[in-house]
């Protein structure tokens, strides 16, 4: 990518400054080169919970998840996955049928 026209510095004869382009284009650089470190870090940070939020359901004992009524394949099948593939479509299904449940309690109660 190139530095805008209105960024670059001119010279009494109208030739371009070399110094400002140059400096302006490695400006540009260290920006683009920022933007794609700060992305890479937010990538592993996301992996890192998403690790984290797999650990704490490994740990949970088999009572823990029978109280939760979670089923057993569920909880195997989102503990085998990797930190970069998403959620299981098995916890989406026992989300949405758990918000339907709630939202069915909270009407009741008014």
């Amino acid at each position: 990518m190139r530095p805008d026209a209105s960024e670059i510095r001119r010279r009494h004869d109208g030739s371009i400054d070399t110094d400002s382009y140059v400096r302006r284009a490695v400006e540009m650089r260290n920006a683009h080169i920022g933007l794609v470190l700060s992305t890479i870090r937010l990538i592993f940070v996301r992996w890192y919970e998403c690790m984290a939020e797999r650990r704490e359901i490994a740990r949970m004992s088999a009572r823990d998840i029978r109280d939760l009524a979670i089923p057993s394949d569920i909880v195997v099948d989102e503990c085998r996955r990797w930190p970069w593939q998403s959620m299981s479509d098995g916890w989406d299904a026992l989300a949405a049928t758990r918000s339907v449940l709630v939202a069915a309690a909270s009407r009741k109660r008014r």
